[in-house]
């Protein structure tokens, strides 16, 4: 078991996004930052374009669904005066089927150097002894079908090391790295007494970080995916501070929606601020969890957060256990920072399907896609992107932006002062709905007053494009 640091108590560090859906690839990284290691930001950078670009070389153009798919996302494993280690877990979508795989590196604070997971060990025979110890202990372990063969000392084997909090080494494999069966996560935890001479310097800097602490952010503990529960009722739902403030029964409403949060957020505040104006942010887990502040600050400006899963997956292609997992992970997120559980879900590329509905519905989550979707825009010039959205907006649209793309940025004080100069109000999305009750595990395109004939193809998309979303 792996206890994972509250990125937010580690000084200096900030979430990144990048997004990218060239030739029909989706590529969605999150990463973190750190403002005094520029060392290790080279590290991090490095190891993103050393994996995107395997990726993009292996599915160099897409035609159809489903869409070869990368994503990545990150927890803090160990933080210390001296040390800090981050576990990048990366998934590779192809032909249908999702290969997960798990990096972790680490920075030595006392001599600024960055390292792989291996570099915990004293160079010489120290991975290799390592490989033995678990080698042995793998095949003892009749039931993991691991192939012993396959465990050698080699560093891009033994690419992922954790202490947990006893002290332990936690070894991580990737799948299908050491067993040709689907076993899920593989991993060993070697006691601390059968490797302590093996460790460097900066390997037992690494596991005193870890030592007796316990999860300041755990892993919250895995449900039964089929198994219908109530959401728990110690936490209010998410809601405007301003809700109710606008009648959209007698005003011309729009709900002005953003993926992300990211490196723009801030100003996408200010200026919504400046405008009067009140939007949903649909927050993936990494980003909530590191920022919890602009969390707490969009809220206290009016506005309401929402769930865009935890690693950006399309979650039609995730089996019902891995759906719960990615949005169970951003309920707890939200909750930690905010006190309030959401109740809205904004699906990865606006797709679902009956387990997404089932486990939206048990989550007590209701599937908001949006009638005027700039997705297909974010590479667009400002220009181009407020005149899509002010061109296409009815009384009732919910328009889906991403604060993490610089023209959207650009283009919202514009768009804001021409939909105003239009009639129009800024509400979140529930309140399109006035008194009624957005449902649970119910797709909603836009509000009660956009019939489906009124919406707008995406931009790009031709009518022969399938969709796996509802709609009603």
């Amino acid at each position: 078991m792996i206890n994972y640091v509250d990125p937010a108590k580690v000084p200096g560090l900030t979430s990144h996004t990048i997004t990218d859906e060239t030739n029909g690839r989706h590529v969605h990284i999150t990463h973190p930052l750190l403002k005094d290691a520029p060392a290790l930001n080279e590290r991090l950078k490095a190891e993103i374009a050393r994996q995107v670009g395997s990726f993009t070389t292996a599915n160099p153009r897409a035609d159809r669904a489903p869409y070869p798919e990368f994503t990545m996302d990150w927890r803090v494993v160990a933080q210390s005066p001296s040390v800090l280690g981050i576990r990048l877990r990366t998934g590779e979508l192809t032909q249908g089927k999702w290969i997960n795989s798990q990096r972790t590196l680490w920075y030595d604070k006392t001599t600024r150097t960055p390292m792989g997971s291996a570099d915990l060990l004293k160079q010489g025979g120290a991975l290799g002894e390592l490989a033995k110890i678990v080698r042995a202990e793998g095949m003892e372990r009749k039931s993991s079908r691991i192939d012993g063969a396959r465990i050698v000392g080699n560093p891009m084997v033994f690419d992922s090391f954790v202490f947990n909090r006893k002290g332990d080494l936690v070894v991580e494999f990737d799948d299908y790295q050491v067993s040709d069966a689907v076993t899920g996560r593989v991993a060993l935890a070697v006691d601390h007494d059968k490797i302590a001479k093996l460790l460097s310097a900066t390997g037992h800097r690494a596991r005193e970080a870890r030592i007796g602490q316990q999860a300041t952010h755990p892993v919250p503990a895995r449900r039964d995916a089929g198994q219908v529960f109530s959401p728990d009722g110690a936490f209010p739902a998410a809601k405007s501070s301003r809700a109710g403030s606008v009648n959209c029964a007698k005003a011309k409403c729009v709900a002005i929606t953003f993926d992300g949060p990211g490196k723009y957020t801030p100003e996408v505040a200010g200026v919504l601020k400046r405008h009067d104006a009140r939007a949903t942010f649909f927050t993936a887990g990494p980003s909530a969890t590191a920022h919890p502040d602009m969390l707490r600050r969009l809220r206290e400006e009016g506005h309401l957060i929402g769930n865009h899963s935890w690693s950006h997956r399309t979650l039609s292609s995730l089996p019902q256990s891995k759906v719960l997992d990615e949005l169970e992970r951003t309920q707890d997120s939200v909750v930690a920072a905010l006190g309030q559980r959401p109740t809205l879900l904004r699906p990865p590329y606006g797709e679902v399907d009956d387990n997404v509905i089932t486990v939206s519905r048990n989550l007590g989550l209701a599937v908001v896609i949006g009638d005027v979707n700039t997705h297909k825009l974010k590479d667009a010039d400002a220009a181009t992107v407020e005149g899509f959205v002010t061109e296409n907006v009815r009384n009732g649209s919910v328009v889906l932006l991403h604060d993490t793309h610089g023209p959207t940025r650009e283009a919202l004080p514009g768009m804001l002062r021409a939909l105003a100069d239009q009639g129009y109000k800024f509400v979140t999305v529930p309140e399109l709905y006035g008194n009624a009750v957005m449902e649970p595990g119910k797709v909603y395109l836009a509000g009660p007053n956009v019939t489906s004939a009124a919406v707008p193809p995406p931009p790009g998309e031709g009518h022969g494009d399938k969709h796996r979303h509802h709609t009603e």
